[in-house]
C-alpha cells in the first residue's frame, strides 16, 4: 500500500488534518495517529487495524498498482459522456426588471420565446429525452435550470414548455436563478406545482449597497422586497441566496445576516459567497476579488457566521463531469432557441452551435466537446486537482486565465470550522 497522492496534511487547531481530494474523506488525527502516518509505520504489526482500515476506506491508502491519474481520467470520461441522463438550462426570456452594473448580459437583444419558438424548444427537449439510454427498471433523469434575464418575466412559457414535456418514467426536478422581485408566495407554489425545487437569488450587501447594485430603472427598492417574498417563497421551494463580493461591497456583507435574521430566515434558506467576476468584459475588473483574497474574505465570513443557522460551510468533493459546458449531454437554450455550451455565452450569436431546429457541429461545439482539464500544466500536479479539475473551462477556453477554488488556499480553516460546527450539533 501507498500514500494517495491526493492526501493533504496539515496542522489545524484541532489537531493534523488528513483531507484527501477524490474521497472527500477528512479524517483529525491525534498526536499518536500523526506520527503513525507520518512516519509510514502501517505495517509494522503493531497499529491498530482498524486506524488502517479506515485509511483504506478514505482513500488516504491506497494499493500501490494503483493509478489515480488514470482513474480521474478515466471517471472524468465516463462523466463528461454520460447518456443516462440530460440537463438543459433554457432561457425563456432575455427580458430583465433590473439593471445590475455589473451583469455579463449587458448588450445582449432582450427577447422572449414566440409561441414558435416555445414549441420547438419542447420538441428539442422531448427528442432528447426519449434518446436517453435508459437502464431496465430505471427512471430517466432529467433536469433544467430555468435561466434568463429574469425568468419570471416568462412565468407563463415556463409553464407551458413544462406541462409539454414527456415526463412518462422520468425523474424530473428544475430550479430556477431569478432576481426573486417577483418570487412571491403564489409564484413559488406555482413554481413548486411544475417540479421546480430550489431558486438561487442574490442579495448584494444591506439595503443602501444591494439597492445601487441589484436596481430597478426607477431605483426603488428592491432589498426589502425580495426578503418579504424570499420569507414567503422559503415555505414552497428551498431558497439558496448567493451574496456577490468584490471590494467594493466586501466589508458591508455581514449586514445581510441581520436582516436575514430579522425576517426569521435562519435555518430556512441556505447561503454562499460568490466573487464578482468579470465574465465577458461587461465590468470593471478593478474591483474583483483574487483567488486568493477571496478565500481569505470566505473564511473570516463563515467563521464569524458558522453558529447563525445557514448551511454555508462544507467541502467541495471530486467534481468528475467538471462544468455543463463540456458535457455530451447538457445543453444551454436562449430565447431564440439557439444553443450553446456555456451559460456564460447565452444569446451571443456567435458563440452558438446552431439552434433547436439545427443543431450543429462546429468549432463552439467542439472546443467544449474536445476540452482538456489538464489547460494548464500545474493543474496535473496539483493535489485539489480532483475538486477543481482545472478550474473554469470558460475562463480558461475564452480568456487562458487560470482561476483556482477558494479551498485551495482555506481548506484547512474549513475543515477546522466543520469540526466546530459538529462539535456544536
Amino acid at each position: 500500500m501507498k500514500k494517495s497522492f491526493y492526501n493533504i496534511y496539515e496542522k489545524i487547531n484541532n489537531g493534523n488534518v488528513l483531507y484527501n481530494t477524490i474521497s472527500g474523506a477528512v479524517a483529525i488525527l491525534n498526536d499518536e495517529y500523526s506520527r503513525i502516518y507520518e512516519s509510514r509505520s502501517f505495517f509494522d504489526g503493531k497499529t491498530n487495524e482498524e486506524f488502517v482500515n479506515n485509511m483504506i476506506k478514505g482513500n488516504f491508502l491506497i494499493p500501490d498498482e494503483f493509478d489515480e491519474k488514470k482513474f480521474i481520467n478515466k471517471v472524468s470520461k465516463q462523466a463528461r459522456n454520460d447518456t443516462s441522463s440530460v440537463a438543459f438550462t433554457v432561457a425563456p426570456t432575455m427580458k430583465c426588471n433590473f439593471r445590475c452594473p455589473y451583469c455579463f448580459e449587458q448588450g445582449n437583444e432582450y427577447t422572449t420565446m414566440t409561441n414558435e419558438v416555445v414549441e420547438d424548444t419542447i420538441n428539442f427537449l422531448n427528442s432528447k429525452i426519449n434518446n436517453i439510454a435508459q437502464k431496465e427498471n430505471e427512471e430517466k433523469n432529467v433536469s433544467i435550470t430555468w435561466y434568463g434575464g429574469e425568468p419570471l418575466l416568462a412565468i407563463n412559457i415556463i409553464e407551458k414548455i413544462t406541462k409539454g414535456l414527456n415526463l412518462e418514467h422520468t425523474r424530473y426536478i428544475a430550479s430556477i436563478v431569478t432576481n426573486g422581485y417577483y418570487l412571491d408566495a403564489h409564484i413559488a407554489q406555482k413554481l413548486q406545482s411544475l417540479g421546480v425545487v430550489q431558486a438561487q437569488v442574490t442579495i448584494d450587501g444591506p439595503p443602501t449597497i444591494h439597492n445601487k447594485r441589484r436596481c430597478l430603472p426607477s431605483g426603488e427598492d428592491t432589498f426589502f422586497h425580495i426578503l418579504n417574498n424570499i420569507s414567503k417563497a422559503c415555505e414552497f421551494i428551498q431558497i439558496t441566496i448567493r451574496v456577490n463580493v468584490d471590494k467594493t461591497n466586501m466589508d458591508a456583507a455581514d449586514e445581510i445576516i441581520e436582516y436575514l435574521n430579522k425576517y426569521n430566515l435562519n435555518g430556512k434558506v441556505n447561503l454562499y459567497l460568490a466573487a464578482v467576476d468579470n465574465i465577458n468584459d461587461k465590468f470593471n475588473s478593478s474591483p474583483c476579488l483574487g483567488s486568493y483574497e477571496f478565500s481569505e474574505y470566505e473564511s473570516r465570513f463563515y467563521e464569524k457566521h458558522l453558529q447563525d443557522g445557514y448551511s454555508f460551510v462544507y467541502l467541495p468533493g471530486f467534481n468528475p463531469s467538471i462544468c455543463g459546458a463540456v458535457c455530451k449531454n447538457i445543453a444551454v437554450i436562449d430565447s431564440k432557441g439557439d444553443l450553446y455550451k456555456c451559460w456564460n455565452e447565452v444569446g451571443i450569436k456567435n458563440s452558438s452551435y446552431g439552434n433547436i431546429k439545427t443543431e450543429v457541429f462546429n468549432e463552439n461545439k467542439k472546443k467544449w466537446d474536445e476540452y482538456d482539464y489538464e489547460f494548464y500544466e500545474e493543474c496535473s500536479k496539483c493535489k485539489f486537482l480532483p475538486i477543481c479539475m482545472g478550474g473554469c473551462p470558460h475562463h480558461n477556453v475564452t480568456k487562458g486565465i487560470r482561476s483556482c477554488m477558494a479551498i485551495k488556499y482555506n481548506f484547512a480553516g474549513m475543515i477546522d470550522l466543520l469540526a466546530q460546527h459538529k462539535k456544536g450539533e
